[in-house]
């Protein structure tokens, strides 16, 4: 899933990608922030934890949620990234269980339905 928000001319973008292995799942968020000549890129977020299924509900529990790297910095300060890393962090920090509904899923995709309303669809790769 990619989310791309121009708030200010402030380009926030934001690239999350959910990895199923046999009862664990690591969530790898990748986030770029451009303004004017500055520049973050590729602010890497990885939250790990479990998941279960039950009939259409699915459920991940997110345990561990690190910060590793980040691939390029043009002009912003090492404080900004800290800060920059500690409010994406706290997106899966803040609410680490996380219901979704499966409205549909087969060989290639699955669409989940998000407490708040949203669908959202991921591809198999």
């Amino acid at each position: 899933m990619q989310r791309v928000k121009n708030v200010n001319g402030t380009i926030n973008e934001e690239d999350e990608r959910v990895h199923f292995r046999p009862a664990t799942v690591q969530i790898v968020m990748r986030a770029t922030v451009k303004k004017g000549s500055y520049l973050i890129k590729n602010l890497k977020i990885v939250a790990d934890g479990i998941w279960k299924l039950n009939g259409d509900t699915l459920v991940l529990v997110l345990q561990q949620v690190r910060v590793p790297e980040v691939e390029d910095v043009k002009g912003f300060k090492r404080s900004d990234i800290n800060r920059l890393a500690t409010t994406l962090r706290k997106k899966y920090l803040d609410d680490p269980i996380k219901i979704f509904k499966i409205t549909n899923m087969d060989q290639s995709h699955i669409i989940l339905l998000y407490e708040d309303g949203r669908l959202e669809t991921f591809r198999r790769r």
